[in-house]
């Protein structure tokens, strides 16, 4: 019995005058559900390869025929027994914007610097469901300083309407106006962030499966002296006489 052809659509990069789309017309019955579903093969192929993922820069070579290692995974039964185990294939609609959306295509946004990397929770939640390695996790921890905050989390975040009072006397009890520190010292998270804003990004977290994401090390400006070498700027109060 011949195994089922599988077609690969090729698209090119969502830029303009490139063909990143295209509309495909399959026939389905009209009273068909409007749903997508995993198919049970491919998932038992991604767990007999999982072995392979791998983030190292050197090559990976898959078994041959003439070596003792499998080299065929053409799924089993015993492998497709065990994803009919996992209960409802269907594809959920989990969708979640991780990068923040391009508001307006200009020169000078085309040259803008590479976007930073961001944690996937449709990712996370699929590869935890299936029992595979996570490969966006896996990027994220090699370079955790290049991994940001979620759109979603943070559009969560702004939307939260509750007023904070400040008195001035407490913003400016140093004396002094502001300060810059060009090369500030990486710190706590937690610490430059209120209570109120890092539990909900760690229940949001929870919730997309998430949990052991690492925000981004933000500094206030009192918690590490600056580092050698750091430049600051202040200004001076100068008093104006009521003559001038």
């Amino acid at each position: 019995e011949s195994a089922a052809p599988t077609r690969f659509l090729a698209l090119d990069k969502p830029i303009p005058r490139r063909h990143f789309i295209q509309a495909l017309e399959l026939d389905i019955a009209p009273d068909a559900e409007m749903k997508l579903s995993y198919d049970p093969s491919w998932l038992a192929i991604l767990r007999s390869t999982d072995g392979f993922t791998s983030i190292s820069r050197s090559n990976t070579f898959l078994p041959s025929t003439h070596c003792e290692e499998r080299s065929d995974f053409r799924p089993t039964e015993s492998e497709l027994a065990a994803i009919a185990e996992l209960g409802d294939l269907t594809i959920p609609e989990n969708f979640r914007q991780t990068a923040p959306p391009l508001k307006e295509d200009t020169p000078k946004a085309r040259l803008a610097q590479s976007s930073p990397y961001y944690r996937n929770p449709q990712t996370a939640e699929f590869c935890s469901w299936l029992g595979i390695s996570d490969l966006n996790k896996m990027l994220a921890e090699r370079d955790r300083d290049t991994v940001a905050i979620a759109h979603y989390m943070m559009e969560k975040n702004c939307a939260d309407t509750s007023e904070i009072t400040i008195d001035d006397d407490d913003i400016f009890a140093d004396g002094e106006d502001f300060a810059i520190d060009t090369r500030p010292m990486l710190g706590n998270f937690e610490d430059s962030c209120s209570s109120n804003i890092t539990s909900d990004i760690n229940e949001t977290a929870d919730s997309d499966g998430l949990l052991d994401f690492t925000p981004p090390k933000i500094i206030k400006k009192d918690a590490t002296p600056a580092s050698d070498g750091a430049i600051i700027l202040k200004r001076r109060k100068v008093d104006i006489s009521e003559d001038d």
